[in-house]
């Protein structure tokens, strides 16, 4: 049944979320033949407007009209919200993935090292293959070059030794000689070890002394007769290279006289070696002062025989006691420090037998002296305290 009311206006209270301004509002109900009454709310919340429909609408109508009216107005302002609310969609989806879950210090903890994944295989191709291969065969032919020549020198250097027009002198044993006016005479010495070496003359006679290394004389200039041995004698402190040789050539200072003379080199030995046994022709150098006041070593002969045993230091006075086995001194009651060795060094001679050992120490004569001091133990044919 439909119900038609004439003559009169009727009038609805309708509800509207305004998005627009009023003018607009109004604008549009005049467009749709609607008057309309009522404002915005001064609390900026909900708008309320009342539509006035013409008279001789029905209510039918009216109720038709307004939701028509009501359904057009919030269809606009849904699509007039859309663009808005579709960036927002959007952006959040270009942020944020649902598919993870990220909490903040979870990144702290990744160790690329051991995270999982599939091994990565290098590509190397043949051609690398080829040149690493060729870099390596180079690499061992420089290297058998290089021995294939050290062994070359060696050998020419045994061959040389082998024969070498000069006799050759040891650590291990001293040489005598006897020289007339302007002779002199010449050797070969080829060091067993690298350090320094002492070569030195002993005898009644003046002598000079001059040492070459590949044809030039390493003897400081002026030092050939610096007579820093015993009385007139030479000393001369060298440091060698072991293998090369070295060539030791001694003559009378005064051509016009005889003399009898006796040539000893000794080596020193590495510290490393300072405390082990003395050897025959190796000193032990060390350092004496107030707060250690002597030196001990000790010395058993591979042979019985007659050894020199001697001391020597840095412009100071030394004094020697030698122990025999069996606990006493073998040195002469007063030759402790007999001052017959270099300046106020000790020179001392005794018989030592095979298998046994020997203690020797060695001290400053002045207990508030202090320096480093030498000892050394070797052989000789003659005597040199009988020279």
């Amino acid at each position: 049944m439909t119900r038609t009311k004439r003559g009169r206006r009727r009038s609805a209270l309708l509800i509207i979320i305004a998005t627009e301004p009023e003018d607009a509002i109004r604008q549009a109900a005049e467009e749709a033949g609607i008057s309309i009454e009522g404002g915005s709310s001064s609390d900026g919340g909900e708008t309320g407007y009342t539509l006035l429909y013409p008279s001789g609408v029905g209510y039918e109508d009216i109720t038709e009209e307004s939701d028509r009216f009501v359904a057009e107005e919030t269809k606009r302002l849904e699509e007039e919200a859309a663009p808005e609310s579709t960036e927002e969609t959007n952006n959040t989806d270009e942020g944020e993935s649902e598919d993870y879950d990220i909490t903040e210090g979870d990144w702290g903890n990744f160790n690329p090292l051991t995270a999982g994944g599939d091994d990565v295989v290098l590509d190397i191709t043949e051609e690398r293959k080829e040149e690493e291969r060729q870099a390596q065969e180079a690499r061992a032919e420089a290297e058998r070059a290089r021995l294939a020549e050290i062994a070359r020198i060696e050998a020419e250097k045994r061959e040389a030794r082998a024969n070498d027009i000069y006799p050759e002198i040891y650590v291990t044993k001293s040489h005598s000689l006897e020289l007339f006016g302007d002779e002199h005479m010449t050797y070969s010495f080829y060091p067993e070890t690298s350090g320094w070496h002492i070569f030195q003359t002993y005898g009644p006679t003046d002598m000079v002394m001059e040492i070459y290394h590949n044809g030039e004389s390493i003897v400081n200039a002026g030092k050939s007769d610096g007579d820093d041995g015993i009385d007139n004698n030479e000393l001369q402190h060298k440091y060698l290279e072991a293998g090369e040789r070295y060539v030791v050539q001694i003559y009378l200072d005064s051509w016009t006289v005889f003399g009898a003379t006796i040539l000893n080199v000794r080596a020193e030995d590495p510290l490393e070696e300072l405390y082990n046994p003395l050897k025959v022709g190796y000193a032990k150098k060390f350092w004496l002062a107030p707060s250690r006041s002597h030196f001990t070593t000790k010395f058993t002969p591979e042979e019985s025989g007659w050894f020199l045993i001697e001391t020597y230091s840095d412009d100071e006075d030394t004094v020697m006691e030698i122990y025999h086995p069996d606990g006493y001194s073998m040195v002469a009651s007063g030759e402790s420090d007999g001052d017959r060795g270099v300046g106020n060094e000790e020179l001392h001679l005794q018989y030592f037998y095979s298998g046994k050992t020997y203690t020797i120490q060695v001290y400053m004569q002045d207990l508030d002296d202090e320096g480093f001091a030498w000892v050394h133990l070797w052989r000789s044919h003659w005597n040199p305290l009988t020279l």
